[in-house]
């Protein structure tokens, strides 16, 4: 069963993502749904455990099938993520041969975040485990890091409690909940070190809700129908006002709840929401949220550039969440919205370029390895279970 809609609200949610990362003085730059959009990412975590115990709770039983698992979900998320990078690599290179000519470049190359260094710890998915401090390279990365060895841990609990697995969820989801809130000084907004129990928190929330549909069913048609109208209005109340607060803490409560009435597919909201650019918006979702950043520095870069060209001012300063950033400013605020629709556009074409070229190819290429893999597992185990003459019976 695929659930087409929840995949249609995960491009919506990738999408307010990168209007919280878009640094543009635009009318609604510091609007609380913007600034606090960064909790969408606890609704791709529970979303991710949801879809995961459906389509691998039951499938996870041992140690071949947890290995084939494991190189599935690398191929998943690894080869977009080292593609991106690569994006970013090639652009502080340029600007590296650029500078060693004396030309002017709008960005120190490999400096800060795209040091030489945090390369090896961003290709092997460790770059959000503490080792580093702030974001690097393709920074949104931290949350695949994150999401890829929680997928150890569930492979790990599929194989330790079998069929308990959903009654083992909460537990587990909460115990990372716990973690975040005792230990993280601005609860769910944590981004390295305590992200992974973030992470584990969402995604065992997600296994749980996925349980408990398997044990009572779907909601009823007409109950979900009514609730969904409610429903996104409660979540979109709660991401603006929730803040860093503790109230942060519920994120994955809500963005559950969202999911269980989302997933009966019954109201006016999930028909808008099965229509074809929805659908393509939920299915290039990943890619969006994974190039809309190389998109915002080749704008931030572009403008710079045209500024020292043509001596038009840009830029200016203002204040972008909890602090003052330069921002591309054009004419006035309402005539900028014009850059922020031109940097989401741009963002969803690329994104669908990316998703045919490298996110499809990636994955299906490591399902074939993870396929391959079992059918030599199952072969081994062919000829190890088949008689053998005994040399005595020749």
């Amino acid at each position: 069963m695929r659930f087409r809609v929840l995949d249609s609200w995960r491009g919506i949610l990738a999408v307010l993502v990168s209007l919280g990362h878009i640094e543009v003085l635009w009318p609604f730059v510091n609007a609380p749904l913007i600034r606090n959009s960064y909790l969408a990412v606890d609704f791709f975590f529970v979303l991710s455990g949801f879809v995961i115990a459906h389509a691998y709770g039951a499938r996870v039983g041992d140690g071949a099938s947890a290995t084939g698992f494991m190189v599935r979900r690398f191929g998943r998320l690894w080869p977009l993520h080292a593609c991106v990078i690569g994006f970013f690599l090639v652009l502080n290179l340029v600007y590296l041969v650029l500078s060693h000519h004396g030309v002017w470049t709008p960005e120190a190359p490999f400096w800060g975040g795209f040091s030489a260094a945090t390369l090896p710890t961003n290709l092997t998915l460790l770059q959000a485990t503490g080792l580093h401090e702030g974001g690097t390279w393709n920074f949104p990365s931290w949350s695949i890091c994150v999401e890829f060895w929680t997928y150890l841990v569930f492979a790990l609990a599929c194989l330790a409690f079998g069929d308990r697995l959903g009654r083992m969820a909460l537990p587990i989801a909460l115990t990372g909940g716990l973690v975040v809130a005792l230990f993280s000084k601005d609860y769910m907004s944590v981004y390295e070190g305590l992200s992974l129990f973030r992470c584990i928190y969402g995604f065992f929330t997600g296994v749980a809700i996925h349980a408990l549909l398997t044990a009572k069913g779907l909601p009823g048609r007409r109950l979900a129908a009514r609730a969904e109208i409610p429903m996104v209005a409660l979540a979109v109340v709660f991401i603006a006002l929730a803040g860093k607060s503790a109230s942060t803490m519920l994120a994955p409560a809500v963005f559950g709840a969202l999911i269980y009435v989302f997933a009966a597919e019954a109201g006016p909201v999930s028909r808008a929401l099965s229509s074809k650019p929805f659908l393509k918006l939920g299915a290039w979702s990943y890619s969006i949220y994974m190039v809309h950043v190389f998109v915002l520095f080749l704008m931030k870069d572009a403008a710079h550039v045209t500024e020292r060209l043509t001596g038009l001012d840009l830029t200016r300063m203002a204040r972008f969440g909890d602090g003052d950033r330069e921002l591309i400013f054009i004419h006035d605020r309402w005539t900028s919205c014009l850059v922020v629709l031109t940097f989401v556009g741009l963002s969803v074409a690329l994104a669908a370029l990316t998703y045919r070229l490298v996110e499809e190819p990636g994955r299906k290429f490591f399902n074939d390895v993870a396929r391959k893999l079992a059918e030599a597992e199952k072969k081994e185990a062919r000829a190890m279970s088949a008689p053998r003459l005994l040399a005595g019976n020749v």
